[in-house]
């Protein structure tokens, strides 16, 4: 399938109207040293992926059994402009800015699943609230 040479450019500045929200998509590569007493590892090194507009949706929330308690899991959807390429399943975005839900402010999603718009206008990223 052939699309117009202005269709992608007219696209892209649709979703771009979209993005009312804002966040901040960092990646921890390396963990930090291993504590003995504590048996835990220290603070990671963080580098910044993307930071910048988005549009935030919730996409369901939902109890399940893990171990032997309740926890519940909420999920939400992501997009983000084009541009913004390199996430990984595992990365932490961090909402700065919601319009709609003034209440996520601060808090952490961890991607899960990345999805590419078939004609490259948009990332969705599928993400669970951190707790």
């Amino acid at each position: 399938m052939s699309v117009a040479s202005d269709t992608v450019p007219a696209f892209r500045a649709q979703w771009a109207s979209r993005f009312v929200d804002e966040g901040s998509l960092n990646r921890t590569t390396v963990p930090g040293a291993f504590n003995s007493t504590t048996g835990q590892y220290g603070a990671g090194t963080v580098v910044p992926v993307y930071s910048g507009a988005c549009l935030i949706r919730p996409e369901s929330r939902a109890t399940a059994d893990f171990g032997e308690e309740q926890v519940e899991v909420e999920r939400y959807s992501v997009m983000v402009p084009h541009t913004a390429a390199g996430a990984r399943p595992g990365d932490r975005f961090t909402i700065t800015a919601s319009v709609y839900d003034p209440d996520l402010v601060g808090a952490v999603l961890v991607l899960r699943e990345i999805i590419e718009d078939s004609y490259l206008t948009h990332y969705e990223w599928k993400a669970e609230r951190e707790k």
